[in-house]
């Protein structure tokens, strides 16, 4: 065998080799890209906090959470980026101001304190009505609680207040009266970590089918990645003629040898 074409075979070798790995990397994220619309790449989520991380996608966290507790069961509203959830319902898209309390009552709503704003919520996370100031709401509560009656109760720098059954009109306590109620104010807790995960998990923002497509070009190693995959393409390209090459020369070899046998027979 000629010296320079036995370092063309052992070249060529080695460089299917070395090339191998990323040859079954696009091979794998190529057929599951061409199936993006089959397995809903798209609509699917990375939750991998490493790979997150990578991304620089910082994991959201709950900012505060108050328990919702009736005779059944308990519940949370939760603030996330000023969204609002109930466990993993989401209530508002945007809010702004701080989540400062909210409770169910025996009205059968949810009372949610944000600031200067009062909501009223169905237990199902239907927005019934915002209260403000300008609809009789006493200006600057800074607390939400319950009497014993499981009737809501308010705290402002001048004093306590309560609202009828409409929240259409609030009596202001006087002093000998806030000395003989008991109030539960509703304070911020936190929640299990399994709401805090599965919060985090349907608020991820980087598809599969984004991480794939990374992959498969080498962006997800920033622009070395991408030059990597450029030299396994020009790999790819310098490997098909000399492989061609190679089994021409090894097949016109056998031919050349079986003639040779032909005629000496």
């Amino acid at each position: 065998m000629p010296r320079k074409y036995f370092n063309l075979h052992r070249w060529h070798r080695y460089l299917g080799l070395t090339i191998l790995l990323f040859v079954i990397l696009l091979s794998i994220t190529g057929i599951l890209l061409n199936h993006t619309e089959d397995l809903q790449l798209a609509k699917r989520y990375v939750h991998s906090e490493w790979i997150l991380k990578w991304y620089g996608i910082q994991t959201p966290t709950i900012d505060v959470a108050f328990p919702l507790e009736s005779e059944t069961k308990q519940r949370w509203l939760s603030a996330i980026d000023e969204k609002l959830y109930l466990n993993q319902q989401l209530l508002l898209e945007h809010f702004e101001g701080n989540l400062l309390g909210a409770v169910e009552t025996s009205e059968q709503l949810i009372v949610v304190l944000i600031s200067e704003q009062l909501l009223l919520f169905t237990l199902e996370g239907e927005l019934i009505e915002g209260l403000t100031p300008i609809q009789g709401l006493p200006s600057g509560i800074n607390a939400l609680g319950l009497n014993n009656q499981k009737q809501i109760v308010v705290r402002t720098a001048t004093g306590l207040y309560q609202p009828d059954t409409e929240f259409l009109f609030w009596k202001k306590f006087s002093g000998d009266k806030v000395k003989q109620i008991k109030i539960q104010w509703i304070l911020p807790q936190s929640p299990p970590k399994r709401l805090q995960q599965q919060l985090s998990m349907q608020m991820s923002i980087l598809p599969w089918e984004r991480l794939l497509l990374d992959l498969h070009s080498g962006r997800l190693l920033g622009n070395w990645g991408v030059y990597i995959m450029d030299a396994v393409a020009i790999l790819l390209l310098i490997l098909a003629p000399t492989g061609f090459f190679i089994w021409l020369r090894q097949w016109y070899r056998r031919r050349r040898a079986n003639a040779i046998k032909l005629s000496q027979t």
